[in-house]
């Protein structure tokens, strides 16, 4: 069994966003910018999960790292720095494969 310190807070590790790899700063602040999230809007289905910041940058990581659903949910879950740019804290648990999917 993995135990983790009891004086471990994620908040000592540091703003997520400080960790991000160059390529994810820039599409970070493409996405954080209020008009592009807008264009997402216009696509919105009656099926599967609504169109929110988190959903599309996991979408993107998913499609920069040919990750299959399954695979996007465990690496955003291990990676503190895909946590950060999808904007999912660390007492969050990451969306499952089957609320991805459409």
């Amino acid at each position: 069994m993995l135990i983790i310190h009891s004086n471990f807070k994620p908040e000592k590790i540091g703003k997520p966003k400080a960790l991000l790899p160059e390529e994810l700063k820039r599409i970070d602040e493409i996405l954080s910018d209020e008009m592009i999230f807008s264009l997402f809007s216009e696509f919105k289905t009656n099926r599967g999960r609504p169109y929110t910041p988190m959903f599309i940058r996991m979408m993107y990581i998913k499609h920069r790292y040919n990750l299959s659903f399954e695979s996007l949910e465990k690496e955003t879950s291990d990676s503190v720095s895909f946590r950060g740019f999808c904007h999912i804290p660390f007492e969050k648990k990451v969306p499952d494969p089957s609320t991805l999917a459409l």
